[in-house]
């Protein structure tokens, strides 16, 4: 069976036939660990849809990562786990809510919306990504704000 499924991948990986993850939540979690981890524009392009990859935006959104870590306190990128929040016969949502750390422990978070899309034999492929705004419990504030880590190092 392996051999099979080697020679199937071979024949696809020479005929030029790119192949997308097996699953909504293995697809952005793909992207996500190309994009804050690897910084790997032509990585994360790979996990993109057709219809919407942009290599010179993407190559936009790693040099702005990329600045980011230069800037900041020995800053970690990391998310909760996707979870599918939505899905049809060809879309999912994935949901999953990224969060940046900086070394004298600021923080800052977002939500994320990813929209993947199935292409049946060729697997799920991440076409757009929204951030959605946090939920307000009771009245009361709502969440860490997105962009730059707040607070004061030491504990303000």
């Amino acid at each position: 069976f392996l051999s099979v499924a080697g020679l199937l991948g071979a024949c696809l990986w020479r005929a030029g036939v790119r192949v997308g993850a097996g699953h909504p939540v293995a697809a952005v979690t793909s992207i996500l660990a190309a994009v804050y981890q690897q910084q790997d524009a032509a990585g994360a392009s790979a996990q993109v849809c057709s219809e919407a990859r942009d290599q010179a935006a993407m190559e936009t959104k790693i040099a702005s990562i990329r600045e980011y870590r230069d800037t900041h306190a020995d800053p970690r990128f990391v998310w909760d786990a996707p979870e599918v929040v939505d899905e049809s016969d060809e879309l999912a949502i994935v949901s999953v809510r990224l969060t940046v750390i900086t070394g004298d422990e600021r923080t800052a978070g977002q939500t994320l919306h990813v929209t993947v899309l199935d292409k049946q034999a060729r697997g799920w492929w991440v076409c757009d990504v929204n951030s959605v705004p946090d939920s307000v419990p009771d009245g009361g504030p709502a969440g860490e704000p997105e962009g730059e880590p707040e607070g004061e190092p030491g504990g303000g």
